[in-house]
């Protein structure tokens, strides 16, 4: 049997380096019709055509959302729209001019005479044509080093009632400032608990979305557009900001927030984000307003998830050499869709924590909730790769799987440098779809994955007997200048033949 297995891993391996045809014809001993995905080298986005995930993401919005289309008709809706314009103008996003900048506090020395601190307000106003007065008032705190700007930037966040001390006392703030960087800290909070301006904000948003199904009016839309706005308010400050790396930083919702701004603002080149979705937005991002049905209504979700969703904008983020990376935690709700990033582009750069939910979003009004420390740790190696000419961080593995007899092969393979200097295989067998208490609650197993050549690591197990299906992902980490870094590879399914006990 182990001889068997040998056999196929050098097989999976000459598949996964050659990317030919695949071969004609199973081999000995009840192998698959493939050893391996043969996709495994064709391209991040091999595995399924251009189309697919809006015609899926329109089917799961629901043709039954206007339950009184002909057949016909309903499957012409669910075509996938075309891409509209840009849903930021970036002429008027980076015009300062219309910032309306309010300083609330000049100037100040903090941490021990180490960096300066500035208190404004700027607008955020989504729709400035159309809708000149609804506008949101939002704070922003600007914090450079004391001595040595200006410097590039990165955007990060903070709740509409954060304290001076919490935000100086974060880490970001703290390793920011020892390595020359700015920040630019728009508050970020759910709209209707942003004062009573926010409440009136949020109300009158709804009502514009209510009568135009048009995404600038959503919270989705205006998180990023804080993000991009304060940028704007930062770059204002010449000599204390510049604009040759600018860096975006979050977490649910902020994540969001900088997801959206990287996406959309060619201005900005890094991003880290975490718990925060890359491919598939969680129950209520955008509560669509009673009475929008039919095509609007897919119109309008179809429009969130482009706005939002780095996985949809992948190809164009590498072509603009954006250094991103996003963290996420297998057991949270709030940020559904890992499988379709495994199948959509699977060397998205990104790790899957074990058993991590989403937890608290703030306490007490700050954002001091603390980083786990395999985020906090990719979080600094990302952004010393782009300010302080540090490694860049993994790129994930390709995973794929194999079974012979009762024998499941999983493989994770580097394509490219950093690669991980050990291998665990995660997995659980029949977990429930996300949004559910069994989902969150899953309590993952785990094996050694056992290093085969440079680049991949292989784990065997039997298959479980009786199981229709197994979720998977391979965890990986390596030490550089002292300092740890993660990875995973995709989050995959791998779907067992069960026999029927008649």
């Amino acid at each position: 049997m182990r001889k068997s297995v040998v056999s196929l891993l050098f097989l999976a391996i000459a598949a996964c380096d050659s990317a030919q045809q695949p071969p004609a014809a199973p081999a000995d001993g009840g192998l698959d019709a493939t050893i391996v995905d043969m996709a495994i080298d064709a391209g991040p986005d091999a595995m399924v055509a251009d189309a697919q995930p809006d015609v899926a993401l329109l089917v799961d919005l629901g043709l039954d959302a206007a339950p009184d289309l002909a057949v016909v008709d309903a499957l012409i809706d669910a075509e996938p729209f075309e891409a509209g314009p840009p849903p930021y103008d970036l002429d008027a996003t980076v015009n300062a001019e219309t910032l309306e900048t309010a300083v609330v506090a000049e100037w100040l020395p903090v941490l021990e005479d180490q960096a300066m601190l500035k208190r404004i307000e700027i607008s955020i106003t989504p729709s400035p044509q159309d809708d000149p007065d609804l506008t949101l008032r939002v704070p922003v705190r600007l914090i450079v080093p004391a001595a040595g700007c200006p410097c590039d930037f990165i955007v990060s966040h903070s709740g509409f009632d954060a304290t001076d001390e919490a935000i100086l006392a974060d880490d970001l703030t703290q390793w920011a400032m020892q390595n020359r960087v700015a920040l630019a800290i728009p508050g970020v909070a759910p709209l209707a608990e942003s004062g009573p301006e926010g409440a009136a904000f949020a109300e009158a948003l709804t009502a514009r979305l209510t009568e135009t199904g048009d995404v600038r009016f959503t919270a989705l839309y205006v998180w990023g557009l804080t993000y991009i706005r304060a940028a704007t308010a930062a770059i204002a400050e010449p000599d204390m900001f510049r604009s040759g790396r600018v860096g975006a930083h979050g977490r649910s919702r902020a994540g969001i927030a900088a997801a959206t701004a990287v996406i959309h603002d060619p201005r900005f080149t890094a991003l880290h984000a975490w718990l925060t979705p890359i491919a598939k937005l969680p129950p209520g991002a955008v509560e669509a307003p009673e009475g929008l049905t039919g095509r609007a209504l897919r119109r309008l979700r179809f429009d969130a998830a482009r706005l939002a969703l780095p996985i949809k904008h992948f190809d164009a983020l590498r072509q603009r050499r954006v250094n991103m990376f996003v963290h996420n935690g297998a057991n949270d709700s709030q940020t559904p869709g890992l499988r379709t990033a495994e199948a959509t582009a699977r060397e998205f750069p990104q790790c899957t924590e074990p058993s991590l939910v989403h937890g608290p979003i703030a306490q007490d009004g700050t954002f001091v909730q603390p980083l786990p420390p395999q985020i906090d740790a990719t979080r600094t190696a990302l952004f010393r790769a782009v300010y302080a000419r540090g490694y860049r961080l993994m790129t994930p593995p390709l995973i794929s799987h194999t079974i012979v007899d009762d024998t499941l092969t999983i493989l994770a393979r580097f394509r490219s440098t950093p690669r991980g200097e050990d291998g665990t295989l995660w997995y659980a067998i029949e977990r429930t779809e996300p949004g559910t208490e069994a989902y969150e609650g899953t309590r993952w197993q785990s094996i050694a994955m056992t290093r085969f050549d440079t680049r991949t690591y292989v784990a065997t197990l039997p298959v479980p007997a009786g199981a229709r299906w197994m979720d998977i992902f391979s965890y990986h980490t390596d030490l550089q200048n002292d300092a740890r870094r993660y990875v995973s590879s995709g989050y995959a399914r791998i779907e067992f033949e069960v026999e029927d006990d008649e």
